[in-house]
């Protein structure tokens, strides 16, 4: 958020990396040009060729990113010029799979942006996360060639691509990678600012922190970063600057208007999720606190092979040399544990913004294994500073080819799932729909369905309807504030009567975890087929990892097609109720509606709007 917090000139902190080691002649700018650009191309040729398309359901969020990036292409193609908020919500109810207000929207807007020319597939937003990826690598090899050598900074890039966070995490539609690319841009900025005291770094630092905070909250651990850096080097002077603090002035400005849009409307969910957590740990350990728990979770981040090469690194800080360059490594390291270890809410990949210090340290511990008798002269080199030898130069480079070969089979061997199904469902829903206006879905993976429909329906003709709000209700997961609004088959009936979907798609059996409504829900589709006839079933493909289930597509004899009931939510947190009542119009706020929290039971089809994901 603020990066801002910038300093003054240190020339000599951290001093440029000699060149005058062994075996080692000054690097050409044709070799500093392959050192950067051949790990880069590394990762990206083994990504593609590991590469197994999905539809987006990673994480569960992975579906509301993509809907989310699909809502700014939509808003940019229709520019209205007045009523926002009227024409999101009117969106939302057509497409209730979006996450504004639970994510910042930065990276949702520039792959909406990008979408305005290359068309609405999830694969744009996979592209735009990918290329976030390459820049972090770039970012993470100028800040590692600043402080060691190029060498070293491009074992790390190769390091960092292939740990088993990074690498899942630069393929899939997910804002940690982005987020991380920003910070890595404001860390190495805000370390050339400190050492060459350069008015435009301070800037650009403040810019790229902004900007992490508009794609993830997570990006406050930048806060203590800078923090801990100039505590480090004693450069709390600096704040002096009359420039630190317009760097600070400009990098707010961007930030506060949307935080505080947030803070008014859905603050209290924010706060609840930090504080008390409205999912489980996704391991299942409740008695783990993340004191310990991000701690324990390094090996499935990064392999055995880098975790344990990083904690021989962690002993070169006894040295205050080492201790010099490493600082920003180690300000990156302390930064996200303080920041994320109290919280209530622990995620394996809230931890993702110390992978680049681990892999820093891991090639520290590497040369630290060939130099426990012998201290280092300088710093520059760090693979190349062994006992003299071309043995032991050999012995080094073989270690990190260990070192590399250890971590991508760990990584590439890693089972993933994969689903495909739901495009196949939406398309004859929309092929068959004729002049209705609703179809219904209730399932696990209802974002990825209600994106399947937006991306094959250009027209934005039919509207999705998700049994999670018209029959029941929850926060992200059915542990968490469940309740029921249709607790007969007369209000399940009622309800689908009222809205007339023509076809009613549902997951059969229940995957992930049962839910008895929507069970209810199942068995009343079977029971009545007078009025529910069994149209199409389309079996779900997937990865080992995914269990064996099907898409039951219900053929509604007595829809309405003519029908004009609107739809409405009451939008949990938001204190508010949403309404819609005319598909694909701009929307029209409805002065005498209720604006309560509550769910009025007596009218099942206004129903609690699951927010969809943590931020």
């Amino acid at each position: 958020m603020t990066a801002v917090l910038e300093s003054p000139r240190i020339v000599d902190v951290v001093a440029t990396p000699s060149v005058e080691t062994i075996g080692a002649p000054p690097p050409t700018a044709r070799r500093k040009t392959l050192f950067a650009v051949v790990p880069i191309l590394v990762l990206v040729a083994l990504q593609c060729a590991t590469f197994e398309f999905s539809e987006p359901i990673f994480f569960g969020d992975e579906n509301r990113h993509v809907m989310t990036s699909i809502f700014f292409r939509d808003l940019l193609a229709d520019h209205p010029l007045t009523g926002l908020r009227g024409y999101a919500e009117n969106y939302y109810v057509q497409y209730p799979a979006l996450g504004l207000l639970i994510w910042p929207p930065l990276f949702h807007g520039l792959t909406g942006a990008v979408m305005l020319v290359a068309g609405t597939s999830s694969l744009v937003a996979t592209l735009m996360v990918g290329l976030s990826a390459v820049i972090a690598c770039v970012y993470l090899f100028r800040l590692t060639a600043r402080t060691h050598d190029e060498a070293a900074a491009s074992l790390a890039v190769l390091l960092f691509g292939l740990c088993p966070l990074i690498f899942d995490y630069s393929r899939h539609v997910m804002l940690e990678m982005p987020t991380l690319m920003w910070g890595l841009i404001a860390t190495f900025h805000f370390v050339r600012f400190l050492e060459e005291a350069r008015r435009r770094d301070v800037f650009i630092a403040a810019v790229a922190s902004a900007c992490a905070a508009l794609t993830r909250f997570d990006a406050v651990y930048l806060l203590p970063m800078f923090g801990i850096l100039l505590t480090a080097r004693g450069q709390w002077r600096m704040l002096k600057r009359w420039d630190v603090w317009a760097a600070a002035a400009v990098a707010l400005l961007m930030v506060l208007p949307y935080y505080a849009v947030v803070a008014s409307e859905v603050g209290g969910l924010h706060v609840r999720q930090a504080s008390e957590s409205v999912v489980p740990n996704e391991h299942g350990d409740q008695s783990m606190s993340g004191f310990l728990y991000y701690l324990w979770l390094v090996p499935k981040q990064v392999g055995w092979f880098v975790t344990v090469a990083a904690l021989l690194g962690l002993l070169r800080i006894s040295s205050a040399e080492s201790r010099r360059r490493l600082w920003p490594f180690l300000a990156m390291l302390l930064a996200t544990y303080v920041t994320f270890a109290p919280l209530a809410e622990v995620h394996f990949r809230h931890s993702i913004y110390w992978v680049p210090a681990i892999v820093v340290l891991a090639i520290e511990g590497v040369s630290f294994g060939f130099q426990a008798s012998r201290r280092a002269s300088a710093p520059g080199h760090i693979l190349m500073q062994l006992s003299p030898g071309a043995d032991a130069h050999r012995l080094t480079w073989a270690v990190s080819v260990v070192l590399i070969c250890g971590t991508a089979v760990t990584t590439v061997a890693k089972e993933r799932s994969t689903i495909r199904g739901y495009e196949e469902a939406a398309a004859y829903v929309l092929e068959h729909s004729g002049k209705s206006k609703f179809c219904l879905f209730d399932g696990w993976w209802d974002g990825n369905f209600t994106y399947q429909l937006r991306h094959l329906d250009q027209n934005r003709r039919l509207s999705v309807l998700r049994g999670d709000k018209l029959f029941y209700g929850f926060i992200c997961v059915p542990d968490t504030d469940y309740t029921e609004y249709a607790k007969s088959d007369r209000e399940m009936l009622d309800v689908i009567d009222r809205q007339s979907p023509k076809y009613i798609v549902v997951e059969d059996p229940q995957i992930m975890t049962h839910i008895p409504a929507a069970e209810r829900l199942r068995t009343l589709l079977r029971k009545h087929p007078e009025q529910f006839a069994l149209a199409k079933t389309i079996p779900v493909r997937g990865g080992k990892l995914v269990r064996d289930y099907e898409l039951r597509i219900y053929h509604n004899l007595r829809v309405q097609t003519e029908t004009t009931k609107p739809v409405e939510f009451d939008v949990l947190g938001l204190g508010k109720s949403v309404r819609s009542a005319s598909v694909g119009q701009p929307f029209q706020a409805d002065p005498n509606a209720s604006h309560s929290v509550d769910a009025d039971p007596s009218q099942p089809e206004k129903a609690d709007l699951r927010t969809g994901a943590q931020p």
